[in-house]
């Protein structure tokens, strides 16, 4: 079972930005020091995250976080280009839950267990946006798999998440598939950590992520750019372009208080 606990949310709907960019997704996108394709990274704390050759599922590389400290509040986070936070990527700015497929990535625990790397989708019901709440439901799901070897999580609209929940008093479908037409994914985050004590000596590596909305598939490829270190900021965030989104998905998440208790998943 997990448990969740939350600090006072507060309102950030004026927030709200959009990037303008696209992709061609006929291959994968590379994801590297230089371009981080939309995508968002944010440890909270002196977390340690970098490109790395070390490990890779495809290509020669993947993206490497930790050891994260006995901080109880340093994890590490990262967002994919989705949503109206995210704009911009054609097949998957601002369309409804309902057009949602899938999404998976392959992730690599060198610390800790599997179950902390797991995905959170925060939906905005009937599309008003966030001026209204900041989100209406969160759609948690957790992994299983071993330590010091690569396993891949898949989410599809109709996966089972393990915990459902609302926010001022919404009433939540019980999956992504059977939420409406104007249902929106306002943001999807990857965690590695749980901003518990338990996370102490938590590291490890994600790579290969599949995004799949409406009808159509953007894949990613995490890599070590020309195999060299990438320019790690003193607070541990790795050194990508700027992106408009990055301080509001970082707002949101450093306002939440993240616990969860380990247990076995339905």
């Amino acid at each position: 079972m997990i448990i969740v606990h939350y600090k006072t949310l507060q309102a950030i709907a004026l927030a709200l930005v959009s990037l303008c960019s696209s992709h061609s997704f006929a291959q994968a996108m590379l994801v590297n020091q230089s371009d981080s394709a939309n995508w968002s990274f944010f440890p909270t704390g002196p977390v340690p995250v970098t490109f790395s050759a070390e490990q890779a599922t495809t290509g020669n590389g993947s993206l490497g976080f930790g050891p994260i400290s006995s901080t109880p509040a340093d994890k590490f986070l990262m967002s994919p280009p989705y949503g109206s936070a995210a704009g911009g990527l054609s097949i998957i700015a601002n369309v409804g839950s309902a057009a949602f497929a899938s999404f998976s990535y392959d992730f690599y625990p060198t610390g800790g267990d599997a179950s902390n790397f797991y995905l959170n989708v925060y939906v905005d019901l009937g599309g008003d946006g966030p001026a209204a709440s900041f989100y209406d439901c969160r759609y948690d799901y957790v992994p299983g798999g071993s330590t010091d070897a690569w396993n891949t999580f898949t989410v599809t609209a109709a996966s089972t998440p393990d915990l459902v929940t609302p926010q001022g008093g919404s009433i939540c479908p019980a999956t992504l598939s059977a939420t409406g037409i104007n249902d929106e994914i306002l943001y999807m985050v990857v965690n590695g950590g749980q901003s518990t004590a338990t996370d102490t000596g938590l590291g490890g590596f994600f790579d290969n992520v599949a995004l799949s909305a409406g009808g159509e598939t953007a894949s990613y490829d995490f890599e070590d750019e020309n195999a060299i270190s990438p320019d790690v900021s003193a607070d541990g965030a790795v050194g990508v372009p700027a992106l408009p989104a990055w301080w509001l998905v970082l707002t949101i998440l450093a306002l939440t208080t993240i616990g969860l208790r380990r247990g076995r998943a339905p």
